[in-house]
């Protein structure tokens, strides 16, 4: 069956008369392609209309990488909006979102799509560029000019919300078989929002274009440590006792952590794929090191249990040697492990004395004023 299709290139309209299988072999063919790349790098224009009827411009780069990833948005990114000092970068696990000029960073664990629209970085990612996504679409078209396939998918209503005309058009670029142009379009109560996406300078390689395994401004830019909310579990914790438990080392050999042992006790809860956990931990030492002989414990404690040997490694190749343990699912509600690094400190009467979610030089002086006599 044969379809035909307008588009409209500035004043003139092209018409393409196009088979309607070729839209399934278009499709096939961007998704074989994107499964055979690593990386990609580009500069973006993205210009946004919105139901406000205000227009705005922006631009910036981006870096986008698969593998195996395993955070829920799917890949890997490094992104800058020009004329921001902000960068956002998404690893395995975890995103950051980094100042550049303050030479600081703050952490988001397990970070969802809310990361494109909430930092600066984020607006320049187009995850089509590398996982095309038709999931939803009632119809799709296809046409084609000489350089170019042109892909047109609609949507269906969201009638409870009163959203109507949803459509997203593609270009893709016949050589890399990749989209060149993505514009997303619906109208809510008759207002138009209309976001679209231009990418150049497109680069694509079978190697990494950003070192996410070694994220140095982990090791010299400082951790904004955000101030837990004062109704949250975690902060009604501040001044309770705690009771008594018992933990495995990472060699299965059972561990009783004991407050009200007349000693200072800081429990660090961190994982092996947390990149603010690993960068602390010499300075976690350090406090070790400086304060046992004046009556500080310190434990280490993951949840994990399947990344133990892989934590072991790195618990010896940072020459640790403070005592580590493997939580369970007691341990985890009990202290209200939602986000790591998580510092809790414990004093001599077996109460909690201070809550970090993130290291803070201010753990030294709480350290301090918990060993006083």
């Amino acid at each position: 069956m044969k379809s035909l299709i307008i588009f409209s290139l500035g004043l003139q309209l092209v018409w393409l008369t196009v088979f309607a299988q070729d839209t399934h072999t278009i499709i096939a063919g961007v998704k074989h392609r994107q499964q055979s790349l690593r990386s990609v790098s580009y500069t973006l224009k993205r210009t946004d209309t919105l139901v406000t009827g205000d227009t705005r411009t922006m631009t910036g780069r981006a870096i986008i990488e698969l593998g195996d990833t395993e955070n829920t948005i799917g890949i890997r990114f490094w992104a800058q909006r020009n004329g921001f000092n902000q960068q956002t970068i998404v690893d395995d696990r975890m995103g950051y979102i980094v100042d550049t000029l303050l030479n600081t960073y703050k952490t988001v664990l397990n970070p969802t799509d809310n990361i494109f629209y909430s930092t600066t970085g984020g607006q320049m990612i187009v995850a089509d560029l590398v996982k095309l996504d038709t999931t939803g679409a009632t119809n799709i078209m296809a046409s084609q000019d000489g350089q170019h396939y042109y892909l047109t998918l609609t949507y269906p209503d969201l009638t409870e919300h009163d959203v109507t005309k949803r459509y997203k058009q593609l270009t893709i670029d016949k050589n890399r078989m990749l989209p060149v142009f993505v514009r997303k379009h619906q109208q809510t109560l008759g207002k138009v929002q209309d976001l679209q996406f231009q990418i150049s300078n497109l680069s694509t390689s079978q190697e990494s274009q950003y070192d996410f395994l070694n994220l140095s401004f982990l090791q010299f830019y400082k951790q904004e440590v955000a101030s837990i909310a004062s109704d949250s579990p975690l902060a009604a914790l501040s001044g309770k006792q705690v009771a008594s438990m018992t933990l495995s080392s990472f060699e299965g050999v059972p561990s009783q952590i004991q407050p009200s042992d007349g000693n200072v006790i800081l429990l660090d809860f961190w994982e092996v794929w947390c990149g603010p956990c690993i960068a602390s931990m010499p300075k976690i030492q350090a406090l070790y090191d400086q304060y046992k002989d004046r009556g500080l414990k310190v434990f280490g404690i993951v949840h994990e249990s399947s990344q133990v040997n892989v934590s072991k490694q790195r618990v010896e190749k940072s020459g640790l040697t403070f005592p580590m343990l493997v939580g369970n699912e007691t341990s985890r509600k009990y202290f209200h492990v939602s986000a790591i690094p998580l510092y809790v400190l414990i004093g001599r009467d077996g109460r909690i004395r201070y809550l970090s979610e993130g290291f803070s030089d201010r753990l030294q002086v709480e350290i301090q004023l918990a060993l006083a006599p």
